[in-house]
């Protein structure tokens, strides 16, 4: 997002399934961010769900996320 850093980011998975080359994984996770207009630090908790493709060469790749705090 413009005007905005991460600064850390710590995914908790709580649970995968793989099925036919797509994972499922859901979880939490804790991030902090810097806006770039006002320097200040800003901690957030929230959800996730990520759905990830095998690649040919075995690798995943997200093809969707979605998180919400």
């Amino acid at each position: 997002m413009p005007g905005f850093r991460v600064v850390t980011y710590i995914p908790e998975i709580k649970d995968v399934t793989i099925a036919d080359g797509w994972a499922f994984e859901w979880g939490f996770f804790t991030a902090s961010f810097v806006e770039a207009s006002s320097g200040k630090e800003t901690p957030i908790r929230g959800k996730l769900l990520r759905v990830l493709k095998k690649q040919a060469d075995g690798s995943w790749k997200v093809a969707i996320g979605m998180w919400n705090t």
